[in-house]
């Protein structure tokens, strides 16, 4: 979180939001000064005939202004390079 936004309101949840799993990303612009991202993850559909149909579906739509862009960009890198991920040009 940046330090310019102080830690002493309340964190709620009123809509119950749900937790979302992405495996990839599957876009990324931006419009109007606006960061848009487009995160995905493959699903594994059984059939009647026994085989297992893969299609990739989108999971998540993000709107980030630059504020809190970079502040998930830096949150994510500490983050990655705590577990041992350190830099990668992919």
């Amino acid at each position: 979180m940046s330090a310019d936004v102080p830690l002493e309101f309340p964190i709620t949840d009123p809509y119950n939001v749900p937790i979302t799993f992405a495996s990839e990303l599957l876009g990324i612009g931006s419009y109007n000064g606006v960061i848009n991202i487009t995160l995905g993850a493959a699903r594994f559909t059984p059939t009647m005939s026994g085989v297992v149909d893969a299609d990739r579906v989108i999971v998540s739509r993000l709107r980030l202004d630059l504020v809190t862009a970079k502040a998930l960009r830096d949150a994510l890198s500490e983050h990655i390079e705590r577990m041992g991920g350190g830099s990668s040009s992919a």
